[in-house]
C-alpha cells in the first residue's frame, strides 16, 4: 500500500518563464532536502506551457487550465529525485499583480511519484500527491 509523500519537503524558492507563449518553459527552484539517504536539489521544470503572452503584465490576473497528460495541450512537467524522472501534472496556473519584474504564481500540481514507484528506505512506495506551488516567477 502506498504512503503520503512528505509534500512539505518541496519548497519552492524562486522561478524563471522562458521560451515562446505558445511553448513556454517554468523552471521551479526548490530549498534542497533528504529523501532517507538522498540530497534532492533539482527543480520542477514545466515545458510545452502554452500561455497568452511571456509579458508579466499581460499575464497579470490570468488563472489557466490545463488537462493532464496524456490529452491535448498538457504541460510537460518533471521532478527529478531518486534516480528518476517523477511526471507533474499541472491543471491550473494563476498569476497574481506583476511588479519589479517578477509575478507571484499558483500552480496545482500533483507528483506523480507512483510512476516510477519511488520509496522510502523501509521500501514503501509513496502515493501520488497533490499541492499547490506558490512561486515568484522572472522573465529569464
Amino acid at each position: 500500500m502506498a504512503i503520503p509523500f512528505p509534500i512539505e519537503l518541496i519548497a519552492p524558492t524562486n522561478g524563471t518563464l522562458s521560451g515562446d507563449a505558445d511553448a513556454a518553459t517554468i523552471e521551479i527552484s526548490i530549498k534542497p532536502f533528504r529523501l532517507g539517504t538522498e540530497e534532492v536539489d533539482a527543480p520542477i521544470v514545466l515545458e510545452e506551457v502554452s500561455l497568452p503572452s511571456l509579458e508579466l503584465s499581460q499575464l497579470a490576473g490570468e488563472e489557466l487550465h490545463f488537462p493532464k497528460n496524456p490529452d491535448d495541450g498538457y504541460i510537460d512537467g518533471s521532478f527529478y529525485a531518486v534516480h528518476a524522472h517523477h511526471p507533474v501534472d499541472v491543471t491550473r496556473i494563476k498569476f497574481g499583480e506583476a511588479a519589479d519584474g517578477t509575478i507571484p504564481t499558483s500552480i496545482d500540481c500533483a507528483f506523480q511519484f507512483a510512476f516510477e514507484g519511488l520509496q522510502n528506505d523501509a521500501g514503501e512506495e509513496y502515493e501520488s500527491t497533490a499541492t499547490t506551488l506558490e512561486v515568484i516567477l522572472a522573465t529569464d
